[in-house]
Order: C-alpha cells, then structure tokens, then sequence
C-alpha cells in the first residue's frame, strides 16, 4: 500500500499550486487517482486520521492558491474580464468553503468520480462504462449533443 508521506504531500501541493488539477498532480507525484481521493476523503471526513485531514485542508489551499494566481493573472492581463467575474459579478466575498449554490468543488467531484469507479471494481463492464461516460473527449461532447438534440425534437411535440 502506497503511503502519505511528507515527501508525496510535498510534490502534490507543488503540483496544485502550479495550477494543475488533483488527480494529475496525484499522478505526477506517482499516485493514483483513486488512492488520491482515498486520503483526501479521508482528510474530509471528520473522522478520518489528523494526517489525512491535514492533507486534505493542503490541497484545498494550495487549489486555491493556484486559483488566487489565476486570477491574478487575469487581473493584470484582462480587467474588464476580471470585473465581470470578480467584483461585479458576485464572486467576491463569499467563502468557497460555503457555497450557497450547492455546487462541489472540483477537487471533491473528482474525488466522488474516483470513489464511483472503485465501487464499481466489482463490476468491470459497468465501471467501464463509467469511466467511458466520464472521459472528456469530442465523442463524450458529440453524444451529449445528440442526446440534447432528441430531447429538444421529443419536447416539442403535443
């Protein structure tokens, strides 16, 4: 079993802050996507080991760091652009930790998809199917469009 050590946690939060997402950066420091989301829900369960939860507090920040530079960036480069989405548009002073939107950041979707595929270990036609539906790709773009389309077409109709 790969551990959590100082050195992983290290390469990880560098990788993060650098701008890259989660499970890339998992991967990067040679770990997998899966055992990534493991410790990270760990970390996020109250009851998971002090080690774990600190991790996961880590990659939060370092995300939001990486974040904060991208915006920074944008700042600089574009400030009408940044306008739209900073001030104006009502990002501004409110605390990621407390979305009012109900939406899950992108380290914990990505850790709820890895924890998706695991459970369906069991399962091998199923989880790749999964995996299939997950995968960003034109083809993945191309069947949401066809979908979209038929329901637009089957919608119409009295």
């Amino acid at each position: 079993m790969v551990r959590l050590t100082d050195d992983v946690e290290k390469q990880i939060l560098a990788f993060l802050r650098a701008g890259g997402t989660p499970h890339v950066a998992a991967q990067a420091a040679g770990i997998s996507a899966d055992r990534f989301a493991q410790w990270f829900q760990e970390g996020k369960s109250p009851r998971g080991r002090r080690r774990y939860r600190r991790f996961a507090q880590a990659v939060e920040q370092a995300a939001a760091q990486a974040r904060l530079g991208a915006e920074v960036n944008i700042h600089r480069d574009k400030p009408l652009e940044w306008l739209k989405q900073g001030p104006a548009g009502g990002e501004w002073g409110r605390s990621p930790g407390k979305r009012s939107s109900g939406f899950l950041t992108m380290v914990e979707v990505q850790a709820l998809l890895a924890e998706v595929l695991m459970a369906l270990e069991e399962y091998p036609e199923a989880r790749q199917v999964a995996a299939r539906a997950l995968e960003p790709s034109e083809a993945a773009a191309q069947r949401e469009s066809a979908r979209t389309k038929r329901s637009t077409r089957g919608g119409g109709r009295a």
